[in-house]
């Protein structure tokens, strides 16, 4: 009779044999998951131990004598930041007051950190100083310590009104004037893109330092200091003196940024009566034919052509508008071109008389409020509207209200 007699012994035996082998195999699994994910916790927890180790060890340690040529490469930065406009106000000294955040991002040789300094947000742009340790191996350490800012993009651009981009060229043109004389030697961006730039404030910076190259190229004749294309096809030969290509990162500088930085910021939505500046000024860039003075004096030209002509609409007079002092009508918003933000039209005018123009020359738009807020380039900034119905005007102090009431 054997199992047969004890038949459902058995298959009770089977099961439970198989239940307990289910269940072997899913608390194996979970000790594996479990060690997988506490390894994961363990090693992001040491990397974090270590980047604080760093951090404490570079506040304690003193800055010690750099070795053979970095000591007057050092001696030269340290000038050049007592010099600047805006002394260095960090240190080593200053490190243990740093709280460090979250990473930012990361490079082939650097890594960015969010933290905060007297209050104040820092991670990129605005170089306010430095602090270097200059061990042996793993124990060398250079932090640098800057503002914080949003990143540069085409999109970005884009949303931009082309007052603000011609503020960022200036600004380009201001950088490429001080990379040409700066006070490490004629530096070169060999690698120029947007994405290298940040905006904080508004304005312009440079935060990708590490395609930056110090120095005339070496040359043994006028053959070598070519520029990269398209410029090599037109620009002159950069003269060869005494084994350097004497204002080769100037004209290099130049020829990228006018494709790569000062096309973008300048080309798009450009006013009618700055057009043909801005194609000859950008033309001249990619020829490198400025010098970093000439360049930076174009730009200001561009400067007080938008101031004297903004964006070139002639009042015709054929509208009237009527003033309503101290108010403003909320809503009744549009989208027009140039409009410096999403959903309304919110353009910069020299006064009425050029509002009147921009809204007449707009068949959707019935009257327009021009406020007291200024732009950098001291033009006010003016809220033009639709579908207007005077019983919702409400007041509002220092805001002009213009209604169009008749065409003559």
């Amino acid at each position: 009779m054997g199992c047969r007699v004890q038949l459902s012994r058995c298959v009770h035996v089977i099961r439970v044999s198989h239940l307990t082998a289910f269940v072997l195999v899913y608390v194996l699994i979970f000790l594996v998951a479990n060690v997988v994910v506490l390894k994961a916790y363990w090693e992001q927890r040491q990397r974090e131990l270590e980047e604080q180790r760093q951090w404490r060890q570079l506040a304690a340690q003193p800055v010690r004598k750099p070795l053979g040529g970095a000591e007057a490469f050092l001696q030269r930065l340290q000038n050049s930041v007592r010099g600047s406009r805006r002394p260095a106000v960090f240190t080593c000294a200053d490190f243990p007051t740093l709280a460090v955040g979250r990473r930012l991002g990361f490079g082939w040789s650097k890594e960015v950190f969010e933290a905060t300094y007297g209050g104040r947000s820092a991670a990129v742009k605005t170089l306010y100083g430095f602090c270097l340790s200059l061990g042996r191996g793993e124990n060398s350490v250079v932090a640098v310590v800057t503002e914080l800012g949003e990143p540069l993009s085409q999109l970005a651009l884009l949303q931009l009104s082309w007052e603000r981009r011609l503020r960022l060229a200036l600004d380009a043109a201001e950088l490429l004037a001080y990379l040409a004389v700066s006070p490490l030697g004629p530096a070169a961006l060999s690698d120029l893109r947007l994405e290298q730039f940040l905006l904080s404030g508004g304005r312009l910076k440079l935060t990708d330092l590490d395609d930056l190259q110090l120095g005339e190229p070496r040359c043994t004749g006028p053959d070598v200091c070519l520029l990269p294309p398209p410029a090599a096809a037109s620009a002159a030969l950069t003269r060869c003196t005494a084994g350097r290509c004497q204002g080769y990162n100037a004209r290099r500088n130049q020829a990228l940024a006018g494709e790569r930085l000062l096309g973008p910021l300048l080309l798009q939505g450009v006013p009618a009566p700055l057009n043909a500046s801005v194609t000859a000024l950008l033309a001249s860039c990619s020829a490198a034919q400025l010098s970093p003075t000439e360049l930076s004096g174009r730009a200001t030209e561009l400067l007080k052509l938008f101031q004297r002509h903004g964006y070139g609409v002639t009042d015709t007079g054929s509208a009237v508008y009527e003033a309503v002092p101290n108010a403003t009508l909320p809503g009744h918003n549009y989208r027009c071109a140039q409009s410096s933000e999403l959903g309304r039209c919110w353009l910069s005018v020299s006064g009425p008389r050029e509002a009147s123009a921009l809204c007449s020359a707009d068949r959707r738009c019935e009257g327009y409020v021009i406020t007291n807020v200024t732009t950098w380039t001291g033009r006010l900034m003016t809220h033009f509207k639709t579908r207007i119905v005077t019983g919702e005007v409400v007041p509002e102090f220092n805001s002009t209200l213009y209604i169009r009431q008749s065409v003559r």
